[in-house]
């Protein structure tokens, strides 16, 4: 996936066109939401596994 990111950074940056760089935002942003949420629930599941470790102490 970073690499597909990076060819098209390159490619909007050597040629670039509105549709280029609507779809290259796109990535962006849907990127930066998943990135946001996967953040969200690995803090979550990090919070459960301290509250299993701690019940079975």
């Amino acid at each position: 996936m970073e690499f597909l990111i990076a060819a098209d950074v390159i490619k909007t940056i050597l040629k670039p066109s509105l549709e280029e760089v609507a779809i290259l935002g796109a990535i962006v942003v849907i990127r930066t939401v998943i990135s946001y949420f996967l953040n969200i629930e690995t803090e979550k599941c990090q919070l459960h596994q301290d509250e299993d470790a701690k019940i079975k102490i």
